[in-house]
């Protein structure tokens, strides 16, 4: 009996651990369904961000390999982002050819086009989130509108359904949202003593935490035992942690840092509400892993999120920068212990149906038909 061959994959991503966000969980969840279950051999090109050792290290895992490229500098800097594009284009030039590249949004959208059209393979891009429904403009907005609509891809997965209303030049979009592995929420854990909202996510201006550090300063006035945990981390956590300061605002909106494991289920757990006020999203993993912990959520209508939440059902969303209905809709759900457990309650059931088994079912279909053809 002859073992069908596998087949080889290579997935390129400008991002990696230790920063920690939905695009790098999608990849190492799909990496790992893909090799164990879909026949695939998978390797990951991505950059070495606040890491030591070699300029070029390769982990093995079996079935997936993971190549970090580039030299030890944070992600945003941009002569990194600039040698990751041409080493890694390089690096995938001269090395064998793979069956199919599957690079991860903007950065690696570049570097798996120019690739495949060499190599005469297909390219298949993942679109994790797009700002391209905020007003901007730059070289930043362009390069992102060229990557994502503007290059011909043999197709491209979306984990949300709005990016399918942008001008693209692919007509072959693929909607395959994210998972959650909702077992691990399956855990007690006491609520805190004090009302307290949970914010998971990138201090990054997209994430428009500013407008709920506003929000809470008045949430405080209403509820005056009011608490907010700010998980996370990022360039902006300078310029929060002083608005939050210039509030006088440190005895109830705390920084809790990077969270990560069972520290972070237990804060999602022990939480009376999830807020999630970002500008632009796809389809956030913070608000699945909200959803998984039973909570109440407040989300801005961005991205899928309003294919998701809708009031009163499951709770509250907003629009964004909208300060005074963000503050209206934290303070309900504080003041409301009946409402966060029914819509918590919601929420749990409703979570079951995203699995990562699912997620990469969709992918390995969508990924094998493509080879077929």
């Amino acid at each position: 009996m002859h073992l069908k061959k596998k087949r080889k994959i290579a997935i390129i991503i400008d991002a990696w651990f230790p920063l920690i966000g939905g695009g790098q969980v999608y990849v190492q969840e799909i990496a790992q369904y893909l090799s164990r279950t879909c026949n695939f051999q998978v390797d990951i090109y991505t950059r070495r961000i606040f890491l030591s050792g070699s300029q070029h290290e390769k982990i093995n895992l079996g079935d997936v390999v993971i190549h970090k490229i580039g030299l030890r500098t944070p992600f945003e800097n941009i002569f990194s982002r600039l040698y990751f594009l041409v080493a890694v284009t390089f690096t995938l030039l001269i090395k064998p050819s793979y069956d199919l590249y599957l690079p991860q949004s903007i950065v690696p959208a570049l570097v798996g086009k120019v690739v495949s059209f060499f190599k005469k393979r297909p390219a298949v891009l993942v679109i994790h989130g797009t700002s391209l429904f905020l007003k901007k403009e730059g070289f930043m907005h362009a390069l992102e509108k060229f990557s994502l609509t503007g290059i011909k891809f043999s197709a491209e997965i979306s984990v949300a359904h709005n990016f399918a209303k942008l001008s693209n030049v692919n007509k072959r979009i693929i909607v395959i949202p994210n998972g959650i592995d909702a077992a691990k929420f399956d855990v007690t854990v006491e609520k805190t003593e004090k009302p307290t909202a949970l914010f998971v996510g990138r201090f990054d201006k997209i994430k428009g935490v500013e407008y709920l550090i506003q929000s809470f300063v008045e949430v405080r006035k209403r509820t005056p035992l009011a608490q907010l945990n700010l998980v996370g981390y990022g360039y902006n956590e300078i310029q929060l942690k002083s608005m939050v300061a210039g509030y006088r605002a440190e005895s109830y909106i705390h920084f809790l840092g990077k969270q990560i494991g069972q520290n972070l289920i237990h804060l999602y757990k022990s939480s009376w509400l999830f807020v999630l006020p970002s500008l632009s999203e796809g389809h956030p993993l913070t608000l699945l892993e909200a959803q998984a912990a039973g909570l109440p959520v407040v989300v801005t209508d961005v991205g899928d999120n309003a294919y998701y939440v809708s009031f009163p059902k499951n709770g509250f969303i907003v629009q964004p920068r909208d300060v005074k209905a963000m503050t209206d809709s934290i303070t309900t759900l504080m003041e409301d212990r009946g409402l966060r457990e029914r819509v918590g309650l919601i929420n749990r059931e409703q979570v079951q149906q995203f699995t990562w088994q699912k997620t990469g079912e969709k992918t390995c279909k969508v990924l094998t038909n493509i080879l077929h053809e």
